[in-house]
């Protein structure tokens, strides 16, 4: 929520107040030594006269103020502006009257890498809201695959395919319903690319190109071919060029010729490939 003020105004438990207030900037602006910030504070509805409640975990971007963690219930909201050494600068200003109620909360996890080799493991972090208590994590093709907890071990994948990775969290006001879930990609990285030892282009039909054949994601290509005196024949970084046999138009003899090829894996693995190739005319 951003607002220059609210009345009677409700957020869930845990989250974030912003708003958004062109006085206070004018106010901030008055003032151009450094280190000025807003202090905000409230009178709860036990303490009505306590202004010892005072939140210094603002943060001041854009001429928006966010505010975390307010109190259960209903709160009066004021803000004064004040100096590093805690000088009062400005007087208080009312906001309005806030009241933060429990809600259940909203799962949301991230992981350190989502496509990765067999026998890999994967590190999973919560990154859910609104105060969960209780975490159930499924781990498709995973070891193991079920866990329950806010911080799960790392994840072992000892096979290929694509798996799902749920979370659903809870909390004393409920169970979060739109369970959060990732993809995750796991490769047999043992055969991720074949190269022929042969081709022929020679205008029949078959086998015309020299080409590499990945079945994994990857982040760079880059293969060369030489002749047998060192000489680069045919270069690319375009994993789905493929090779003719020609170089500078003319159409090279049967010969045997050396390919050179470095590849990154999209699990950031970088592995460089050595190899003959018999041109067939």
């Amino acid at each position: 929520m951003v607002t220059d003020s609210f009345n009677n105004y409700s957020i869930c438990e845990g989250d974030p107040y912003s708003f958004m207030d062109s006085f206070t900037q004018t106010f901030l602006d008055c003032y151009h030594a450094p280190y000025r910030y807003v202090s905000f504070y409230y009178y709860d509805s036990l303490n009505p006269y306590d202004d010892s409640h005072i939140f210094y975990d603002t943060v001041w971007n854009q001429k928006k103020f966010t505010v975390y963690d307010f109190p259960l219930g209903v709160s009066s909201v004021n803000w004064r502006v004040i100096d590093s050494s805690g000088i009062i600068l400005g007087g208080a200003r009312y906001l309005g009257a806030l009241e933060v109620i429990g809600c259940p909360p909203v799962s949301n996890f991230t992981f350190d890498i989502d496509t990765i080799c067999s026998e890999k493991y994967v590190t999973y972090f919560d990154k859910s809201i609104r105060k969960p208590t209780t975490w159930h994590w499924l781990f498709q093709g995973g070891i193991p695959f079920e866990f329950y907890g806010q911080h799960p071990p790392p994840i072992f994948y000892s096979v290929e395919g694509h798996f799902i990775t749920n979370l659903v969290t809870s909390n004393n006001y409920g169970v979060d319903f739109y369970t959060a879930t990732k993809e995750v990609h796991v490769y047999n990285c043992s055969k991720c690319i074949y190269f022929p030892n042969a081709f022929s282009p020679n205008g029949d039909g078959n086998n015309e190109y020299f080409e590499t054949f990945c079945n994994c994601p990857t982040t760079h290509f880059r293969l060369l071919v030489f002749n047998r005196w060192g000489e680069v024949m045919f270069s690319t970084e375009n994993q789905s060029d493929n090779w003719d046999g020609t170089f500078k138009g003319a159409k090279l003899d049967t010969q045997m010729l050396i390919y050179l090829s470095s590849i990154t894996y999209a699990d950031n693995r970088t592995e460089n490939y050595k190899g003959s190739i018999m041109l067939i005319r």
